[in-house]
């Protein structure tokens, strides 16, 4: 039996938390790419990216919060759909997030955007 959106929710709110900063980008970086990682976080270069999973930097407190984010985004998204629909969808615009994409929501947005973004990755997944 597969584990419901709710418990995955709660696991990848838990992982995105426990995880060490170089461990949640890694994981993001294998799922989505480094360049949407990279986008993501509000970075300008993969090599920033690649730094902060080898430990030679790290990322900044308002990167983690957009990649926190995203980590349990792409948990839910990958729950019900393939790592390559995921990145698709996160670039692709939504019209429940005013024709933006999620992965810019999650860029430029506040919270209560990054929130938006977490629902209507629920209201994808649970279709």
């Amino acid at each position: 039996m597969s584990r419901s959106i709710d418990a995955v929710h709660l696991q990848a709110y838990n992982d995105a938390l426990r995880l060490s900063p170089a461990e949640l980008v890694d994981a993001l970086r294998t799922t989505l790419g480094a360049r949407l990682v990279t986008y993501i976080a509000g970075t300008s270069a993969t090599a920033t990216v690649r730094d902060w999973v080898t430990g030679i930097a790290s990322p900044p407190a308002a990167a983690m919060t957009k990649l926190r984010m995203a980590y349990r985004v792409v948990s839910v998204l990958t729950h019900s759909a393939s790592p390559g629909l995921a990145a698709s969808w996160l670039q692709g615009k939504h019209p429940d997030l005013d024709d933006r994409s999620p992965a810019r929501i999650l860029r430029e947005g506040s919270d209560d955007a990054h929130e938006r973004v977490l629902r209507a990755a629920f209201a994808f997944a649970a279709d």
